[in-house]
């Protein structure tokens, strides 16, 4: 039997303070506007990308979650 996580917004500000990112609260608004900070002073942004793919790879992602990660790839894809 296979095992995924369960990846709420609880699990991923946690893991995203981690790398210095810090939010205010699990509003996904406030974690966007957290990791748009985090991008802007940044210049190694590689260990966030990392975080991203393990959460997609290794976990079952709440839409609130998958939302955030789908907006912070965009800003990837823009950059």
């Amino acid at each position: 039997m296979m095992h995924a996580d369960l990846v709420d917004m609880v699990d991923f500000v946690n893991t995203i303070s981690d790398l210095g990112i810090q939010c205010s609260s699990n509003e996904p608004e406030k974690v966007k506007s957290s990791i748009e900070l985090w991008l802007k002073d940044n210049a190694d942004n590689a260990p966030l990308w990392d975080a991203v793919y393990a959460f997609e790879s290794d976990g079952i992602l709440l839409p609130e979650v998958e939302e955030v990660i789908a907006w912070t790839l965009s800003k990837k894809l823009a950059a």
